[in-house]
């Protein structure tokens, strides 16, 4: 859908909205649910007048306003203003749970680029506050940046050649001590319980960033979960109109 859409904008061969129709979440239910439909969605609320079904670009817009008062919804439900539009996300890394804005998605910015609606820019702000510092452990959760920054991920080429890690990488960072999923059993039972007092299982998942080479679930990042998503919600905020 997102090919179709940027093809349509690059041509204006209608061949490209049709495939656009038939493959958009948002043509169908009118709703844009999850980072590539999102995409796809985005795409074609920008396109000039005059390219693509009007009247499907507001529909694109409509699903952006309400997928971000979602995630407005769950940030007014948590003291740190965490945004996402999927509520159902576990705390889990990969999702980048505790310092990746928005999480795996980038509404709110997107919502506010559409709509100039204010409300949308303050929860863009919100989304990345605990990213930025603005947390118990008091660290930036992106290498290289503020005061103190994680400085042990998993990254090989630094690690190895004993050199510092490079600026801009966000971990998945903290994992709810609590989950017994297999990921992180082994950390807990051998490497945590002489270090960590109390008990590594105990501590609340908003204070539990651990600076641990090794663990994957912890200090693992991508291009695609986290340093993009940091990137274009910072960069949002540093660039908007």
């Amino acid at each position: 859908a997102t090919a179709a859409a940027e093809m349509l904008h690059l041509t204006r061969d209608a061949k490209y909205d049709t495939i656009f129709k038939a493959n958009a979440e948002v043509a169908k239910s009118g709703t844009a649910n999850g980072p590539e439909q999102q995409n796809a969605a985005f795409a074609y609320a920008l396109m000039p007048k005059g390219i693509g079904d009007e009247a499907l670009k507001q529909k694109c817009i409509a699903a952006f306003k309400k997928q971000a008062d979602v995630a407005i919804g769950f940030a007014e439900a948590n003291v740190f203003g965490l945004t996402t539009d999927i509520p159902s996300l576990p705390e889990m890394g990969p999702v980048g749970y505790w310092t990746t804005p928005g999480m795996i998605t980038t509404v709110a910015p997107r919502a506010h680029f559409l709509t100039r609606e204010a409300k949308y820019l303050e929860a863009t702000v919100r989304s990345g506050n605990f990213n930025a510092g603005a947390n118990p452990d008091n660290i930036v959760m992106t290498s290289g940046m503020g005061h103190e920054a994680p400085r042990s991920m998993l990254h090989f080429d630094s690690r190895y050649s004993q050199q510092p890690l490079p600026t801009g990488y966000t971990p998945y960072g903290s994992t709810d001590p609590q989950r017994t999923d297999g990921f992180n059993e082994w950390v807990h039972i051998w490497m945590l319980p002489n270090t960590m007092k109390p008990n590594s299982r105990t501590w609340p998942g908003h204070e539990f960033y651990v600076d641990f080479f090794i663990w994957p679930m912890m200090v693992e990042f991508t291009i695609k979960q986290n340093i993009g998503p940091v990137a274009y919600h910072h960069g949002y905020l540093a660039s908007r109109p």
